[in-house]
């Protein structure tokens, strides 16, 4: 039965301290809560300006690389054909 009630009072101390912790948070904040969303607001769309800026630097290095790539594969196949003229150029020994 003192378990039972250690239960509830662990949650009336619980309650307590939540309630305090707000009363303290009111009392003691140093701006209002309309300022802090403001500037929570301003950081945010920041930080959402400046991911869409590498994300466009970054579709731009992956064109960049697919490009490349083209370019190398192109030449590969390239020399591939022109060595397989030259061999069947070649007289068999």
């Amino acid at each position: 039965m003192s378990e039972h009630e250690g239960g509830r009072g662990g949650f009336g101390v619980f309650l307590l301290g939540v309630v305090a912790g707000v009363a303290l948070g009111v009392l003691f904040a140093p701006e209002r809560g309309d300022a802090v969303r403001g500037k929570v607001s301003r950081r945010l769309r920041g930080m959402g300006e400046r991911a869409l800026d590498k994300a466009e630097e970054l579709g731009e290095m992956v064109a960049d690389a697919a490009e490349d790539f083209e370019e190398r594969r192109a030449r590969r196949a390239s020399t591939r054909r022109s060595r397989a003229a030259e061999e069947e150029d070649e007289p068999l020994e």
